[in-house]
């Protein structure tokens, strides 16, 4: 009898001990509990860091409508048990709607996480399961609850911006950092290629936690604290079932971390997508079978005559069509080019832009929001523009 009231004692200290190890995180539990469960398909995540909001130098509650300034495609292949990871440069040039071309950093402030998730499956032509918000504090609150990361700082980062609550002082060399060095770190843009380098570092710092919390065996027992502490820092659309499957993945053993930049090339103050590199990309890194392949949607072309020349746009758009690019009219929509010569415009595509100049036998390629509004590429027919090309066609 003594011996059964001993088993009972313990199990019931068991179970209040498991109760308040489980505490913290009740509130996500209740949202998200699942079993693993095994699938062979693939998760492809969209994983944005919103920047927090200041007034002075207080930080205000984290209300998922802030710049994103950390931006990343995450897709888990469980079959080869591997993470790809696709970084986003926050200035890079997308087009909301039919016209409006900005920044993807803040499309999320104009509009809202659904839109932001339909604006990058746009961008890369990857459909996304789920989009997971982070705010700047959820970062620093994973990383020291690691007890830190190791990272090799590359160079010394300096850099104090009272109104944006930052202060990165940084030496280089390998170190431990802490959660609030390690925000210093993936924010810091000061360096010749400014956003772009930041990509790098934003990688360097996801294959340090992913490698720290397998060497930290005790790193799971602060995960009910640490969800708890992290769940109004994070605002997600994820489903039971994508939980259950990420379940699955992380129990599976060691994934193997792959990370790439958007391919493109500076526009102005932005980055341009280079869609053929990324196309390259997404069929020898990411599973094909969730590609939407983006040569489905022929490219809206429209060509304006500053010549003349009467009928010269609708020849010309003829000739495209003959050409294969079947959403090619002409337009007296406003360009604003001043030279008056001929010249090729492209909203987001450089190649796309490239393949239509030598379907014309045209040399004079730009990327340029200053072509009509709502064409991906604009042929502007200048005074040098020889009519005797089309001479021959109907």
């Amino acid at each position: 009898m003594k011996i059964f009231k001993l088993l009972v004692i313990v199990g019931l200290s068991l179970l209040v001990a498991a109760l308040v190890w489980v505490l913290p995180a009740s509130s996500a539990f209740v949202k998200y509990a699942t079993l693993p469960h095994r699938s062979s398909k693939v998760i492809t995540l969209l994983v944005a860091g919103v920047t927090p909001t200041y007034i002075g130098q207080k930080q205000l509650p984290q209300q998922f409508r802030g710049l994103t300034d950390t931006i990343m495609v995450v897709q888990f292949q469980p079959q080869t048990h591997v993470i790809k990871v696709l970084s986003i440069p926050r200035d890079t040039w997308v087009v909301l709607g039919l016209s409006n071309t900005m920044k993807i950093n803040a499309v999320l402030p104009r509009t809202n996480m659904a839109t932001l998730e339909q604006v990058v499956e746009k961008l890369i032509g990857l459909p996304i399961d789920a989009t997971v918000l982070v705010s700047l504090t959820a970062l620093r609150q994973s990383v020291d609850a690691l007890d830190g990361i190791p990272v090799n700082v590359p160079f010394a980062m300096r850099y104090a911006d009272k109104a944006g609550g930052l202060n990165i002082e940084l030496k280089p060399g390998w170190q431990t950092l802490n959660g609030t060095e390690v925000e210093g770190f993936i924010r810091f843009r000061h360096t010749p290629l400014g956003d772009i380098e930041r990509v790098s570092q934003q990688s360097v710092i996801l294959k340090a936690m992913l490698e720290k919390m397998r060497q930290t065996p005790y790193f799971w027992l602060k995960i009910p604290s640490l969800v708890g502490q992290l769940e109004t820092q994070i605002q997600t659309n994820i489903s039971r079932n994508t939980v259950a499957g990420l379940l699955d993945f992380g129990l599976s053993g060691r994934p193997y971390l792959d990370a790439f930049r958007l391919p493109g090339a500076f526009l102005g103050s932005g980055w341009a997508v280079d869609s053929m590199t990324l196309t390259e990309l997404l069929e020898q890194h990411f599973e094909l079978e969730r590609i939407k392949r983006k040569d489905v949607r022929q490219p809206i072309i429209r060509v304006v005559n500053l010549t003349t020349i009467a009928g010269l746009a609708r020849r010309t758009a003829t000739r495209l069509t003959q050409l294969g690019f079947s959403n090619a009219k002409s337009s007296r929509g406003t360009v604003f080019v001043s030279s008056g010569k001929t010249v090729v415009l492209g909203a987001i595509s450089l190649e796309q832009t490239q393949k239509v100049a030598q379907a014309l036998g045209l040399k004079d390629v730009r990327l340029s929001s200053q072509g009509v509004l709502g064409a991906d590429v604009t042929v502007v027919l200048g005074g040098d523009y020889a009519d005797v090309l089309f001479a021959a066609k109907p």
